[in-house]
């Protein structure tokens, strides 16, 4: 950038900017025209000399864009120069300069958070919403490097827009080492984030690159009895999630694979409503089928020998009249039999059936099938 140029930048004289411009008409197309450049607007905003950052953003919108050769935006500038008014009258023509990515593809948001700005963070979040979920290089969200830089104010502010907007799944977020907020809160000794995030009920067993959990990172025994108490676990007292890749890929499972197929289909083809009707129906069949067993045609499972020992054990009872005389011929009582334990045969297979189907059709996480299944296995 030229001298005189940069000169009424720094001043922020708009006429003599304008002066420059007339001169000089191909000045700004030409900065323009680079892939890093410092324009004038970054010098105005660094400067804090708001009026005319706004007039060249009005005049150049690219610039608002434009990184110096040191990776950073005339939004950045403002802020690492403490032009606080600038900065939010920037952010008022152009909210999406918020979710620009500079440096180590941070954001102003990202910025703010790590020098603890809470009120620039909450001006940020409600001019853009979406930059809460931007990540840096390393993976980072701004509530990581918050809690990593001990922001305790920006992590306040950052925790109630996630908890408000029911974006909490974000606590759980992992940087490029697989480390959560919480294992950054539990490494840095941080008791009031902890309590917070346990609070929200984050996962307390995640694990980083290392196959540590929170737990197995803490930095006091204050962290490690907190934690503790709020059920949390070493990744050596977890199981071994190496087990579902045992249960995939094993042939000794596959039978049990074709199994948990065959749950997934029924989950995903058959709607509520239907799986409610087919279990009731099912639930009746199993329970007709076995009442039918307690009490199978021809009145009972008691046997003449029963019935005398009953006689003989009450020796008060006066003896019944003798039975009349039945013709029982050995053909019709072959008869009897064989249509008993036909019945008994078919009720059997019916009850089985009834039983298998009410178990197939239960709403049952494949997940947890998987994961009995494999733990039964060992």
């Amino acid at each position: 950038m030229e001298l005189e140029l940069k000169r009424t930048a720094e001043t922020g004289d708009i006429n003599a900017f304008y002066g420059v411009v007339e001169r000089k008409p191909g000045i700004l197309k030409a900065i323009e025209a680079k892939d890093f450049a410092e324009t004038p607007l970054h010098v105005a905003a660094s400067a804090g000399n708001t009026e005319l950052a706004i007039e060249i953003l009005s005049l150049k919108p690219s610039f608002g864009r434009k990184l110096n050769p040191s990776g950073y935006s005339p939004l950045d500038m403002a802020l690492r120069y403490g032009q606080q008014e600038t900065v939010k009258q920037l952010i008022k023509f152009d909210p999406e300069l918020i979710g620009l990515r500079s440096r180590e593809r941070k954001t102003p948001l990202h910025y703010a958070a790590e020098t603890d700005d809470a009120d620039l963070v909450a001006e940020f979040l409600v001019a853009c919403p979406t930059a809460v979920k931007q990540l840096t290089v390393r993976g980072e969200t701004a509530v990581h490097l918050a809690v990593l830089k001990g922001s305790t104010n920006a992590f306040n502010v950052l925790m109630g827009w996630i908890i408000r907007t029911d974006n909490t799944g974000i606590l759980g977020w992992k940087d490029n080492r697989g480390n959560t907020v919480l294992h950054i809160a539990a490494q840095t000794g941080q008791v009031e984030v902890i309590e917070r995030l346990i609070k929200e009920k984050v996962n307390l067993h995640g694990r980083n690159q290392a196959n540590q959990t929170a737990l197995d990172v803490v930095s006091s025994a204050e962290i490690q009895n907190l934690l503790r108490r709020a059920g949390a676990l070493r990744s050596s007292e977890l199981l071994d999630d190496l087990m579902y890749k045992d249960f995939l890929t094993t042939h000794k499972y596959k039978q049990c694979r074709q199994a948990a197929r065959t749950q997934v289909d029924l989950d995903k083809g058959i709607a509520d409503g239907a799986r409610n009707s087919f279990l009731v129906a099912t639930v009746l069949i199993a329970t007709a089928t076995f009442q039918a067993v307690l009490s199978p045609p021809g009145g009972g499972w008691l046997s003449k020998e029963d019935d005398t020992n009953y006689i003989n054990s009450n020796p008060t009872l006066p003896a019944p009249p003798p039975p009349p005389v039945e013709l029982y011929d050995d053909v019709n009582f072959e008869i009897d039999m064989f249509n008993f334990y036909k019945f008994i045969f078919l009720n059997s297979i019916t009850f089985g059936s009834s039983l298998g189907m009410t178990f197939l059709l239960m709403p049952l996480s494949v997940k947890v099938v998987v994961r009995n299944v494999c733990i039964g296995g060992k």
